[in-house]
């Protein structure tokens, strides 16, 4: 999820962290603490993320909500990291975080998903109708279960 970060590579947000591991690796290459922030929805996540990144901005909201509670502004972002289970979540509520995302990420920036599934888990009519284009990165066969990070982007990317 984090592969070819760098110090620079901020302001990074990621939604659902639960326990946190994709924010330490974002930690481990670099990106400031102040550079991110994450999204909970579970309350008891979210103080435990506060109290071990006191420095990182912890919001306890909902992913689709992120348009309003992003401390980057509109357009401040350069990624999303996503470890919702997306494929697990109903399609309009995927419809809305997809969205929501791309309006807090600068016009190059990208929305990262991890998924267990075959195939990227936001739909290919889904992605279409938001002008997106979805790019598998990495599969990961030796994680339990296989993962794939996958980099959803603008169609078009500007020059």
């Amino acid at each position: 999820m984090t592969q070819g970060l760098t110090a620079t590579s901020g302001p990074v947000i990621e939604l659902g962290p639960g326990t946190g591991v994709f924010t330490v690796a974002l930690l481990r290459r670099g990106i400031p603490a102040a550079q991110v922030a994450v999204i909970e929805a579970s309350e008891s996540f979210a103080t435990a993320l506060a109290l071990r990144f006191p420095r990182v901005a912890v919001i306890h909201d909902d992913a689709a909500h992120i348009r309003h509670v992003s401390p980057f502004g509109s357009g401040g972002a350069d990624m999303v990291i996503c470890g919702l289970p997306l494929l697990s979540v109903p399609l309009a509520k995927v419809l809305r975080i997809v969205a929501e995302c791309m309006t807090v990420l600068k016009p190059d920036g990208d929305l990262r998903l991890v998924t267990h599934g075959q195939r990227c888990p936001i739909p290919a009519a889904m992605l279409s109708r938001l002008g997106l284009v979805a790019r598998r990165r990495t599969f990961g066969p030796l994680n339990t279960p296989p993962a794939s990070v996958y980099a959803v982007v603008r169609m078009e990317q500007p020059a």
